[in-house]
């Protein structure tokens, strides 16, 4: 079995802003594209923190840190700054680092 390259987080009610990554269109090996479906969200549950907050409502200081790689699940909202769209959300909505 492969060992993953993940690093779980234990999430604290900080604030992160990720940039998201969209999704594109892919090729296979045998010259196939598969393209996003209509029904599958644009984008992929994984981006880079570009902002955290320093410490959350009860004191805890963030687990993660801008530039880092992150999974995550699909609760968040989205912002958009200078023509960016980004994902906020609660540091404990991210699940690893990548």
């Amino acid at each position: 079995m492969a060992k993953l390259a993940l690093k779980p987080v234990a999430g604290t009610n900080n604030k992160v802003f990720v940039e998201p990554v969209k999704r594109i269109a892919k090729k296979s090996a045998g010259g196939i594209v598969t393209t996003v479906g209509k029904d599958e969200p644009p984008y992929e549950f994984y981006g880079e923190v570009v902002a955290v907050s320093d410490c959350d409502d009860k004191g805890m200081k963030p687990n993660v840190a801008v530039g880092e790689t992150v999974f995550f699940g699909a609760n968040f909202t989205t912002e958009t700054f200078e023509g960016y769209e980004y994902f906020q959300m609660k540091e404990g909505n991210i699940y690893a680092k990548l």
